[in-house]
């Protein structure tokens, strides 16, 4: 059908897409360079896509009647939502482009640049309910796993640069084919497709105001240089902070360095030479404080430094207030001079960027005092590695002093000595502390934050110190129990000498397990034969009731083979064929006489088989040579009892081959029978073959009724084409027609669509000034928030600058502790003598213990004598369950010969049955041969059938299809001819309407208008007549007003025939543009007055629908889908009351707030006078019979126009004619970021008689 072709298509283009992506990717990846115009790849990718987009898509045409294409589709999804829309832009500011499939090429090309075409794809798609109004069901963005297919494809370009020219190429008549090699290729394709923004339109009016530019340029200038001098500065201080730093890393080289030396110094020096070592490692001590004093004058220096930086920061964030203060004096003469609006529009730009590169100075600043900071982080860094060198040699020395003493049996006298040298620093220390008592002052601060991790450290110093003291005793309690092992020595080898006699006798007790495994070793063997012989005989045992459940079977079928045997011989009689009976007979003898030899001889390979295994087991020990010898001599003896016994056997077999004979003679009856069967299936096989001639024959009947079917449908077909195409020349004369009919209205109408779209530019540039301003002010705001954040960074480093002189601090204390713990340790060497002598007496006692080992030896000895005891009693116990399993074994033997012998009868029985059956079986697969046949035959026949019945379905259903098609086709016809006919009748009345508002005479009198004599529009037809003729009154309903008009008009009423006057003409009145009149009594601010476009009969009966949605799109829209700030509603009576003060009304940004004035009566006229803060506003106003009625039955009787009441004041009324809600609708959606208020006055008068004068409505 249709439909499933339609569907293998779109798969096809979806396929050819995804392989179209896949190129383009790999393509990129292999080139690694963006892909140009010239891929063919990127050809297919855009044929496919864009028969994708337009695939099964909904016709809609515009009002001119071009058709629209996915450009409008991918605008009605994306014109609304921000980010989006940007490629939108782009396409629309390209002149080059006419028509809607060109502006779509353009945008997919954008989207490809950008790398957002899934997203933009995914946004549309998102948007069901205007994807469903663009597109078809059969479309596949309205199938789910279609879409989620096809987007996963499209975001792997995502991945894929694209070297696109924006402009050069005529999409509107095809894709580009080749890439375009210009001079500007240089500049990247991202800069060539960016969207217009609002700057560059600004740019394009500042050719004329330059003059003031230049003042404003003179001044940013000169405080861009005061800016770049400062930078310059602050460069200069950078490098000289950076040169200290680099002396101050080069001194902590030499720190390290001598550090190094001192290590050396102290492993090459021994154990004599200790008091200098001491004396140096003071000296060191002393000139790490020194170089510690001028780190931190380094540090200090840094400080001021970044104090100086910060200040400069301080500084530059004041010029840049100062400049935000120049900016908002600028925006406030901007909105005081709308003239010079251009002027100051460039010099925010000026602004901006200087801020830019202030803003990019202070950036470059705080990187610089980040590099400080952490340049200072890293010699603090490396001031603890040098701390922690000085602990490392300090516990060399204290490894060395412990060496010491242990080597020295006078560990105290060099521990007083020690004390001594150690006074005498300190009163060196104390006499230099003296002379550096300026420098201790200034470390205190830092030691005191130090003091808290010192404490810490000291911790673990001693228990580093409690573990070395630990070691040093253990190693004394080894030397200890070093002497004792020595004494110890000398009594084991007393023992050795008793465990070699006990050894000798346990070899003698290891002979005798040895041959206690081997006996277990041929009881394991002996059991595995055990298990092997039950295995056997339990088969036998399965095997023999097999033998039996067929001897019974056996049985029983030669009962009934016994009474067929009768038959059978009475019929080979007659048919003559005793001699194959004899030679069959002699045959079966023959078998059976081969199948007993040849078990014969496996019953002697069996027995021979036996002999070699049991020759094979004869390795047992001597023990079993025994019991395996009478084993075979029973084995030779049963076999020849068989041997006796097999004769007996064999006459019992000639018995039952008789049996047998009987047998084959009744189964060679059932073959005869088998035989005719076989003919009578040969003639069904005739009957079937006839059958298929027949159906054979009426199949090309059929077949010839299908071509017959086919050639109408194909005649059809032709009919409907040819319709079709004369349909078709209708439609493209009608469009022809309908044209020239455009193109005459179009050139009646250039002079108010140029007057128009000027006002549109008007508009626009003004809405894209307020944009720009508002931008303006969120970008100034922004960069208030930026300098806010770099004001908390540069606290954040100025915190971690204090918390590296904290640090300082530290590592100051730490110095001065290290000289308290030298006293400390000849305290705990003196702790360390005493536990020594602890450790003395402990030992000691451990020697009385090791007194006791002669009785534990004794009490070993017993234990060995238990174990042999032991050992001979499980020997002997051994031995009984041998000589059990043994006689076990001749038993089952036995039995199991038995056995055999039963079986192998059974077996000689059981091949004579096997025989039968297999031809048995012959002769029923034959049967079953012939039966699949007939079915295979009758399957063949119910396949040719249905075949035949879906064709003829198919074509039943074509037939259908088409014929549905015809009438859609006709309906279509009529559709397009009533069509036709609603726009000749359209074009009618416009061009009546047109020449009676382009007339410029009375149509009564026939006298020209002139400045003297003023046109005057009859209030009921509408057309123009001058005063002297429109001297009648009428009234719309009895005890109503009365209006101005016509004679023909007033002859209508008077006389009661037809309506009053024509609605087409009552319902639209002409619209004059507003004009501006000043009044007294508002000095200063002129009055914008809406003529006549109030004035509108509610009561009109107008039919034409398109006209009036056209006119109403906007306003409904706004009513249903804007949000509404404020909502006031008001009576009559509360109007009256109104006063002569004006009341305000808020309007927040992209809002509208509404006036409600509910009229009970008609004939009253409502006026209003209102103005607005600080822009623009849109008015309008709406008819509702009540607040209940649905938005979509309101009537608009002032379209939404946009109104300059912030220049000028802006005032209107309008005529009740009908009773019920009246809505001033006050629109600010347009603003994205400006708030607004209107201040405004309401009031309502009686109706009045117009007496030929222009009346303001």
């Amino acid at each position: 059908t249709m439909s499933t072709v339609g569907e293998n298509q779109l798969q096809r283009i979806i396929r050819d897409l995804h392989d179209a992506v896949s190129e383009l990717s790999k393509e990129h990846r292999d080139t690694g360079e963006p892909i140009t115009d010239d891929s063919s790849s990127l050809h297919k990718f855009c044929y496919k896509l864009e028969y994708l987009l337009q695939f099964d898509q909904k016709e809609r045409t515009t009002f001119l009647g071009s058709r629209k294409d996915y450009w409008d589709y991918f605008c009605d999804c994306l014109a609304k939502i921000k980010g989006a829309n940007d490629g939108i832009r782009f396409v629309k500011s390209i002149p080059e482009l006419k028509t809607s499939l060109g502006k779509g090429r353009a945008f997919i090309r954008y989207c490809l640049v950008h790398q957002r075409l899934a997203d933009t794809l995914q946004q549309c798609l998102m948007n069901y309910k205007t994807t469903c109004e663009w597109y078809y069901e059969r479309s596949p963005f309205l199938k789910s796993h279609l879409n989620i297919d096809l987007i996963n494809h499209l975001y792997e370009l995502n991945e894929v640069q694209f070297d696109v020219a924006s402009r050069g190429h005529d999409l509107d008549s095809d894709w580009p084919t080749f890439a375009r090699k210009t001079l500007g290729s240089a500049i990247s394709p991202a800069h060539a497709w960016k969207p217009p923004s609002r700057c560059s339109s600004v740019n394009s009016l500042v050719s004329n105001y330059r003059n003031l530019i230049k003042m404003i340029s003179s001044l940013s200038c000169s405080a861009s240089e005061d800016l770049r001098i400062e930078l310059d500065q602050s460069e200069l201080k950078q490098q000289e902070l950076q040169e200290k730093i680099r002396q101050l890393t080069s001194e902590a080289a030499d720190l390290k360095a001598v550090v190094q030396d001192l290590q050396e110094q102290l492993l090459a020096k021994g154990p004599n030479q200790e008091k200098e070592e001491d004396q140096e490692v003071v000296k060191a001590v002393r000139e790490c404080a020194d170089h510690l004093h001028t780190a931190t004058q380094g540090l200090e220096a840094l400080r001021t430094s970044e104090r100086n930086l910060e200040a400069k920061l301080s500084i530059a964030e004041n010029r840049n207030m100062e400049l935000l203060a120049k900016l908002d004096g600028a925006l406030s003469e901007k909105g005081q001079q709308a003239t010079n609006y251009c002027d100051s529009a460039w010099k925010i730009q000026e602004l901006l960027t200087k801020l830019k590169e202030a803003e990019e100075e202070r950036i470059e600043c705080k990187r610089e005092s980040k590099d400080q900071a952490r340049l200072a982080e890293q010699l603090a860094q490396e001031l603890k590695l040098q701390e922690e060198k000085l602990k490392e040699t300090e516990n060399k020395l204290d490894t060395c002093r412990v060496s010491a003493d242990k080597e020295r049996t006078t560990a105290m006298q060099q521990a007083d000595e020690l004390q001594m040298t150690i006074n005498r620093l300190q009163g060196a220390l104390s006499l230099k502390e003296r002379e550096t008592g300026n420098l201790r002052t200034q470390l205190q601060d830092m030691q005191r934050a130090l003091e808290t991790k010192d404490g810490q450290l000291e911790e673990h110093k001693k228990m580093i110190e409690e573990e070395l003291q630990h070691k040093s005793v253990l190693e004394e309690q080894l030397n200890a129990k070093v002497t004792e092992l020595s004494s110890v020595a000398q009594k084991i080898r007393q023992l050795e000498n008793l465990n070699q006699r006990l050894t000798s006798e346990s070899q003698s007790f290891q002979m005798q397990a040895k041959k206690l495994e081997e006996y277990k070793n041929q009881c394991t063997s002996l059991m595995e034969i055990n298990a092997k012989l039950i295995q056997t005989v339990k088969r036998n045992e399965e095997s023999s009731k097999e033998l039996v459940q067929a001897n019974n079977t056996l049985e029983r079928e030669l009962i009934t083979t016994q009474a067929s045997e009768k038959q059978l011989r009475t019929r080979l009689e007659s048919a003559g064929l005793t001699v194959e009976n004899q030679n069959l007979e002699e045959c079966i003898q023959n078998c059976q006489m081969n199948s007993e030899e040849t078990k014969i001889e496996q019953l002697g390979e069996n027995s021979i088989l036996s002999q070699e295994e049991l020759n094979e087991r004869g390795t047992v020990p001597q023990g079993n040579k025994t019991a395996t010898s009478s084993l075979l001599r029973e084995a030779n003896e049963s076999s020849r009892t068989d041997n006796g016994e097999s004769t007996s056997r064999l006459a019992l077999a000639e018995a039952q081959l008789e049996l047998n004979m009987k047998d084959v003679s009744r189964l060679q009856e059932e073959v005869m029978e088998l035989r005719a069967l076989l003919l009578v299936s040969s003639e069904e096989k005739i009957k079937i073959q006839a059958l298929q001639e027949v159906t054979e024959a009426s199949r090309e009947d059929l077949r010839a009724q299908v071509e017959q079917l086919k050639s109408q449908v194909e005649e059809l077909n032709r009919r409907h084409v040819e319709e079709l195409l004369r349909c078709r020349e209708r439609e493209d004369s009608l469009v022809k027609e309908r044209d020239m009919e455009a193109h005459v209205r179009a050139e009646i109408q250039t002079n108010l669509t140029a007057v128009r779209e000027e006002l549109h530019v008007l508009k626009t540039q003004n809405s894209t000034f307020a944009l720009e301003n508002g931008e303006a002010r969120e970008a100034l705001h922004r960069a208030n928030t930026e300098t806010a954040e770099l004001g908390v960074h540069v606290c954040m480093l100025t915190g971690q600058n204090e918390e590296s002189q904290l640090r300082w601090e530290e590592l100051s204390t730490k110095l001065q502790e290290l000289q308290m713990e030298a006293q400390e340790e000849v305290e705990t060497l003196s702790d360390s003598m005493e536990a020594l002598r602890k450790d003395n007496a402990r030992l000691q006692e451990q020697l009385k213990q090791t007194e006791g080992l002669p009785e534990a030896m004794q009490k070993l000895q017993e234990r060995l004598e238990q174990v042999e005891e032991e050992a001979k009693s499980v020997q002997k116990i051994r031995q009984r369950e041998v000589d059990t399993l043994r006689s076990q074994l001749s038993d089952e033997a036995a039995h199991h010969q038995n056995q055999v012998q039963v079986i192998e009868v059974k077996i000689l029985i059981g091949v004579g049955f096997v025989l039968a059956e297999e031809e048995l079986a012959l002769t029923q697969q034959s049967c079953n041969e012939l039966g699949v046949n007939l079915s295979r035959s009758a399957m063949e026949k119910q396949a040719i059938e249905l075949k035949m019945s879906a064709e003829i379905d198919d074509l039943y259903r074509t037939k259908q299809n088409l014929e549905e098609r015809l009438i859609e086709l006709i309906r279509d016809k009529d559709a397009l001819w009533q069509k036709s006919d609603a726009l000749e009748f359209e074009q009618k009345q416009r061009a009546e309407e047109q020449t009676d508002r382009d007339v410029t005479y009375c149509l009564s009198c026939r006298n020209h208008f002139t400045w003297m004599l003023r046109k005057h529009s009859c209030r009921f037809c509408g057309r123009p007549f001058c005063y002297y003729c429109l001297v009648h009154d009428a009234s719309v309903h009895q005890g109503g007003s009365s209006m101005r008009c016509c004679k023909d008009c007033f002859n209508q009423r008077s006389s009661g025939r037809g309506d009053l006057g024509s609605p087409l003409r009552s319902a639209h009145s002409p619209i004059s543009s507003p004009t501006r009149t000043s009044t007294p009594g508002v000095p200063g601010k002129t009055y914008n007055v809406f003529r006549g476009i109030t004035k509108i009969d509610i009561t009109s009966t107008e039919d034409s629908d398109e006209l009036i949605g056209s006119v109403q799109d906007a306003e409904i829209c706004l009513l249903k889908s804007g949000e509404m700030t404020l909502s006031v509603p008001f009576s009559v009576e509360d109007v009256v009351q109104f006063g002569d003060k004006s009341r305000e009304l808020f309007i927040r940004s992209s809002c509208y707030s509404v006036i409600l004035i509910t009229a009970a009566h008609p004939g009253l006229t409502i006026s209003w006078v209102f103005s607005s803060e600080p822009k623009s506003i849109a008015f309008m106003v709406v008819y509702r019979e009540n607040l209940d009625t649905p938005p979509e039955q309101a009537k608009v009787l002032i379209p939404l126009t946009r109104c300059n009441s912030h220049k000028e004041t802006i005032q209107g009324q309008l005529k009740v004619r009908n009773s019920g809600e009246y809505t001033l609708v006050f629109d600010n959606s347009f603003s994205r970021f400006l708030s607004k208020k209107v201040q405004y006055k309401l009031s309502i008068e009686k109706p009045e008689v117009c007496n030929g004068s222009d009346c303001s409505s």
